[in-house]
């Protein structure tokens, strides 16, 4: 029997019913990954905004962390490149296995205990919003994000070169930015001719999108369009320097 699931459409509903997501989720490991897979547990973070993370057990009792990335009108075929990333110098987990097929693209790896930097940065947050003070642990978090910082930009300086528009266009990271910008890409399925609910009444994208903006006293003078139009041109595919990265590394996939 064919399983009708998406992974979009389970990566939404792990918020509202994660009991039903797991299960939905279950069926699909089974018929496109392993069917010796018997159990899924699901960890809907807020961070996770385009991805499903969380645990997978075998028959045979062994288990994985695993996570997948879910894209509407997803266009690559290869978002993990983690063997690149470890050539290239990144301090990175190595998977155990991956699937490379477009739209149900999973990847294990063995389970690391070890808390993220959105966890811990959150609890040094709360004590400075409750205690108005910060703990020893946040000087060394700052100490261990700057020698990061400087790993990264010495992994820059090693790796850098020129790249052709060509391969430029073909780099998986445009799935994340320039892609989404497209007619076809989240503009225009999430917001084209879309009406965005307010409180108590709503408004039509395009009106929004035209606007000006006050935020925090600060006013900007560019409109949402003008933003998008201006993304398009500064995020096209074109010749010039190129590095590897990770593309995506905010704190929820730092450990």
């Amino acid at each position: 029997m064919t399983v009708a699931f998406q992974l979009t459409d389970i990566q939404k509903k792990q918020f509202s019913d994660k009991t039903g997501a797991e299960s939905d989720l279950l069926q699909f490991l089974k018929e496109n990954e392993d069917e010796t897979i018997s159990h899924v547990e699901l960890q809907p973070k807020p961070e996770s905004l385009n991805s499903l993370n969380g645990f997978v057990t075998f028959s045979n009792g062994e288990r994985f962390f695993f996570k997948t990335h879910t894209e509407e009108n997803e266009k690559v075929s290869e978002y993990y490149n983690a063997a690149e990333l470890a050539k290239s110098g990144y301090p990175i987990i190595t998977s155990k296995q991956v699937t490379h097929r477009v739209g149900k693209q999973i990847v294990l790896y063995q389970i690391i205990s070890f808390p993220t930097l959105f966890d811990l940065l959150k609890v040094e947050e709360d004590k400075i919003i409750n205690a108005c003070h910060s703990g020893d642990d946040a000087n060394d978090l700052l100490t261990c994000q700057i020698a990061l910082d400087k790993l990264v930009f010495d992994i820059y300086s090693k790796n850098l070169s020129i790249s052709s528009a060509e391969d430029q266009s073909k780099a998986v990271i445009h799935q994340l930015f320039s892609h989404r910008l497209a007619e076809d890409g989240r503009v225009g399925l999430f917001y084209r001719n879309q009406s965005l609910q307010l409180e108590s009444s709503s408004i039509p994208f395009e009106t929004l999108a035209n606007m000006e903006w006050s935020i925090n006293g600060a006013n900007y003078k560019q409109s949402i369009n003008d933003i998008i139009e201006k993304s398009k041109t500064l995020l096209k595919p074109a010749t010039g320097a190129a590095v590897p990265g990770h593309g995506d590394a905010h704190n929820g996939n730092i450990f």
